[in-house]
């Protein structure tokens, strides 16, 4: 028997991809591979990102090499960290703000 289906064009198959996008993952580790995707696409696409977690690894060093105690050490990261989850959330707004209005220029954006 001969397979009559077309071949994907690269819009179905991006639409196939998106519908799968909103899966749940199956199992823990599968929710631990999406997170670091989801970090490693902020590092490798987000300047300030990037230069946050610079700037967050040399604070947490200079922590260490001045012998700081364990709780301002504590302090150190968790601020370090909200301001990468702070980074983060920003880079999703404007990824749906880009969305919403495309590539174009608005005010209210």
């Amino acid at each position: 028997m001969i397979n009559l289906r077309p071949l994907p064009t690269p819009e179905t198959r991006g639409r196939r991809l998106r519908a799968r996008a909103w899966t749940v993952a199956s199992d823990l580790p599968a929710s631990f591979r999406y997170a670091a995707q989801g970090l490693a696409y902020g590092f490798a696409s987000q300047r300030n990102f990037r230069i946050h977690v610079i700037t967050g690894a040399v604070v947490f060093g200079l922590g260490l090499w001045l012998q700081l105690p364990t709780a301002q050490l504590a302090v150190l990261v968790l601020t370090v960290a909200a301001v990468l989850v702070l980074e983060l959330l920003n880079t999703a707004t404007e990824a749906v703000v880009d969305l919403a209005i495309g590539r174009q220029f608005h005010p209210l954006a």
